[in-house]
This record gives structure tokens, C-alpha cells and sequence, in this order.
């Protein structure tokens, strides 16, 4: 999820407000959503899940679309489509950022249009320049989150470390024909199945198995995503019929334009 985030400071924002968003449009480009562990069993039930690896690293995500810049989630109106709304965008406008040696930092977006003038929305500091008791609630939300994300992180390495993780061969059709998505991961079945007891232990311990069976179990939530696609495109299509329909009544004079008799609509 892009944005200019800034980091929060009483010098530059002293003065300032924030309003709570009312939409999801915001998040129309966030394909994945990383997900803190406190969430994989809620996120798994609506949402099909998978494993995305930088460099040493390994995150379980939500998938919220197949192509870049996509999030079949989020409806024309704004509205989540779905039973379950990510940790990271109901925190929105807000997120932590390492600053210093290793501390975390709020930040806010200052490309949301929810940093505001004092007057116009919720204080981020009080007068006596602490933040507010709504401000420090988002930090504890924030914060419980970021833990969640870095303990799910050290599981889903565990399992890549442990051979179980395979790419995800996925295709999507489009106009122009079929795109390969690449860069998700799941859970091998059958390796995980023929583990021994020497490295299956280890990773029960860690809770690596919770999110290979969430991951597996997941999957059929492809479905969704395909049924969103289709909702999608049925919106698009109809939005084109309409703008068509709309430009040909303004076409004047034109042999298959509608005659208006607006005498009949407004009367003296």
C-alpha cells in the first residue's frame, strides 16, 4: 500500500488533526496484505492465503488480486467486499516505521487527505504535547500487529527452511490472453505429510504448522476472488453501457439520437 508516510512529530504536527477514513479505496492497489498471527484464522476462512518471500524473509499474506495494482476486496463505492477486513488497512492513515536503533515510529500519510487542520478532525497531541488517547490507541493497535506480523514472519521461514513451501502456479485470463502470477508460495502437501517426527516437533512448537494447514485450507477461497472478478467486470461493463448510452443522447441531430420534447419536461 503506497503513500507518503511522515513520521509523526509534535514540532510539524502540534497543530494538526486526523480524520477517520471513510472508504477503501485507498487500498485499490494492494493486491496482498500481510497478515499478523492473530488474524490468519479469521483471514482464512474468507480469503484464500500464501507465502511471499524477500530475500531471507517470509510473510503470509491475503491475496486480494490476481493482477498488479488490484484489489477485487475493495468495491467501486469504497465498501470491503468481504467478511474480513486486514489489520494493515483498518489502521489506515497510520502505520509503524523504524527510526533510530530499531524503535518504531508513528507515521501517518500525508497523501490521504485525513491529516487535517486541528479544527476539522481528532487531535493528534493534546495541549500539553502527549498524544491523545486516540492517537496512543492506534500505537498499541499498531504495535500489536507489527509483533503478530514478525511472529507469523519467523513461522512461515520456518517452513521454507524446512523444504514445505513451493511456488503457486496460478493463471489469470485476460483480454489479451493468459498472465502467469508469480511470487506466491504454498504449502507442499506432500512433503509436509512425510515429515518425521525429527522435524515435524520443531515446527508445531513454533506454530509454523498453524499456517501451513490455515494456508492449505485457504486455497478454496480462489473461488472468491473469482466471483469478485466476475462482479467486477459485470460493474465495468454496465458503467460502459451507461457512458455510451449517455454520449449518444448528446449527440445532436444524430439519426439515431433520442428525440427530447422538452416542452414536456419543463412547463412554465
Amino acid at each position: 500500500m503506497s503513500g507518503n508516510f511522515e513520521l509523526i512529530r509534535h514540532e510539524t504536527h502540534g497543530d494538526k488533526a486526523w480524520k477517520r477514513f471513510s472508504g477503501y479505496q485507498f487500498a485499490l492497489g494492494a493486491n496482498t496484505a500481510h497478515l499478523a498471527a492473530q488474524e490468519i484464522a479469521k483471514a482464512a476462512l474468507v480469503m484464500p492465503l500464501a507465502f511471499m518471500q524477500v530475500e531471507a524473509k517470509v510473510s503470509l499474506v491475503a491475496i486480494c488480486g490476481l493482477l498488479p495494482q488490484q484489489n477485487l476486496f475493495v468495491a467501486p463505492d469504497g465498501r470491503w467486499a468481504g467478511a474480513y477486513v486486514p489489520a494493515v488497512f483498518r489502521s489506515y492513515p497510520f502505520k509503524l516505521a523504524k527510526s533510530g536503533e530499531n524503535n518504531l515510529s508513528l507515521c501517518i500519510d500525508t497523501d490521504s487527505g485525513l491529516l487535517v487542520n486541528r479544527s476539522e478532525g481528532e487531535a493528534l497531541f493534546n495541549d500539553d504535547a502527549s498524544p491523545t488517547q486516540a492517537v496512543q490507541q492506534v500505537m498499541q493497535f499498531l504495535a500489536q500487529i507489527t509483533q503478530g506480523q514478525e511472529t507469523a514472519s519467523r513461522a512461515a521461514t520456518a517452513l521454507s527452511q524446512a523444504g514445505l513451501l513451493e511456488p503457486w502456479p496460478i493463471r489469470v485470463r485476460e483480454a489479451e490472453g493468459e498472465r502467469e502470477v508469480n511470487g506466491l508460495l504454498r504449502v507442499n502437501e506432500q512433503a509436509l505429510n512425510s515429515l518425521d517426527d525429527e522435524n515435524f516437533l520443531p515446527l508445531r512448537k513454533t506454530g509454523a504448522l498453524q499456517l501451513a494447514y490455515a494456508q492449505m485450507l485457504s486455497s478454496g477461497n480462489m473461488e472468491v476472488l473469482a466471483k469478485l472478478a466476475q462482479t467486477h467486470e459485470a460493474i465495468r461493463q454496465r458503467q460502459e453501457a451507461a457512458n455510451a448510452e449517455h454520449q449518444r443522447l448528446l449527440q445532436p441531430n444524430g439519426s439515431d439520437t433520442a428525440a427530447i420534447d422538452w416542452s414536456k419536461i419543463f412547463n412554465d
